[in-house]
């Protein structure tokens, strides 16, 4: 199987800028809806899956297997865990998790970004 880090980390973000722009368009045509955002949440997990999964192949390519296994599995709880404590956030506190102090720079983004490289 051929793998190239750079060709996939570039397509990564340039998933994340269209992931972006639909939000932005929906906004500025006053078209956005709770249905949209929804929607936006369910593709992002896709995107998330698709990116882990790349990502996981690649590292059982180029390391041990059991190394591989725990690098994989750390990345795949941190994308499962940031996930999970923002929508529990919003529904047990009624409140995005930024607005009471966690760091605002680890976005999505960025994650992705450096799960990328």
């Amino acid at each position: 199987m051929y793998y190239n880090p750079l060709i996939g980390g570039i397509l990564v973000e340039v998933a994340s800028i269209l992931d972006g722009i639909d939000g932005e368009i929906a906004r500025l045509t006053k078209k956005s809806s709770r249905f949209g955002a929804f929607l936006d949440s369910v593709l992002d997990r896709f995107v998330d899956i698709a990116v882990l999964t790349a990502g996981s192949s690649y590292l059982l390519s180029i390391l041990a297997p059991d190394k591989a296994l725990l690098i994989a599995s750390w990345l795949i709880s941190s994308s499962l865990m940031v996930s999970f404590l923002h929508a529990r956030g919003e529904a047990s506190l009624g409140t995005n998790l930024r607005q009471i102090g966690a760091s605002p720079y680890a976005t999505r983004d960025v994650r992705l970004f450096l799960y990328s490289i």
